[in-house]
């Protein structure tokens, strides 16, 4: 992100993103780096993916990872390092359409 970014507490950002993305990759802080590499891993071999950084974790801003996972075929990849937060909620909240 350049200096001038405006981050919102609870609020997403999505990094890479095209019309025809196949999966929704998440990742924060360090993870993100690793999830921008998948997106490039992928691109290369003809699969669209759409990123997202959800910036804060409590609050997640679960209306934009359901939206955008509903967008990608209800296919959802959390990177994570030691906390499995995303997943979690979405599958705590009954969200069993998604696949996580």
């Amino acid at each position: 992100y350049g200096n001038e970014e405006v981050f919102e507490i609870g609020k997403a950002k999505i990094v890479k993103q095209s019309s025809d993305d196949k999966v929704l990759i998440i990742g924060a802080g360090i993870t993100l780096d690793s999830a921008l590499k998948a997106h490039d891993t992928l691109k290369e071999k003809g699969i669209n993916v759409r990123v997202m950084d959800p910036f804060t974790v409590k609050p997640l801003d679960k209306e934009a990872v359901l939206e955008h996972a509903r967008q990608c075929g209800g296919r959802v990849i959390t990177v994570e390092d030691h906390y499995a937060e995303y997943g979690d909620i979405l599958k705590k909240e009954g969200h069993l359409d998604l696949q996580i």
